[in-house]
């Protein structure tokens, strides 16, 4: 279990610089994936905090100018989307994380031999499909707060128009 943070901690930081196992072995591929990982989720991180002022100042500037109704129908089409493709994604995972690693990795260094890189019997696949379906809830729960917030800010809007 300290390896297994060990590799968390690696994948999470970007102070970590080299990724650093006490007990377990690891193949040079495996390290080199873990390090394409690590770039996914830094970017990933990055991206995420880089748009929440943007979403705010967006939201702020259509509140501002009266034009929230515009966005309730990307939302809902955004929300449709990931709830179709994320029940697709649980429902045959395998598949969804072979095409997956295709798509974002261009080397086969994602699959591991439990032989050379037994860190891989801490994470199953079982482990990978709980991590997309919290990221799935997670992603659906801000949506709908994101929308219900809009539609409250226009059942508002709308109330005060009326007196």
């Amino acid at each position: 279990m300290t390896d297994y943070g060990n590799v968390i901690k690696y994948i999470q930081l970007p102070t970590q610089r080299a990724l650093e196992l006490n007990y377990l072995l690891i193949a040079p591929s495996a390290v080199h994936h873990f390090k394409d990982v690590k770039h996914l989720i830094l970017l990933n991180e990055a991206v995420m905090v880089g748009s929440i002022p943007l979403l705010v100042f967006g939201l702020k500037k259509q509140k501002r100018q009266n034009q929230l109704w515009r966005l309730i129908l990307p939302f809902q089409m955004l929300f449709i989307l990931l709830l179709f493709s994320g029940f697709m994604g649980i429902t045959n995972f395998n598949t969804f994380f072979i095409k997956f690693h295709y798509l974002f990795f261009s080397n086969m260094d994602w699959l591991f031999d439990p032989r050379t890189t037994p860190i891989i019997l801490l994470m199953p696949e079982r482990f990978f499909t709980v991590l997309f379906g919290l990221w799935l809830g997670f992603t659906l729960i801000i949506l709908l707060l994101i929308w219900g917030w809009i539609k409250l800010m226009l059942s508002i809007f709308f109330n005060k128009t009326r007196t």
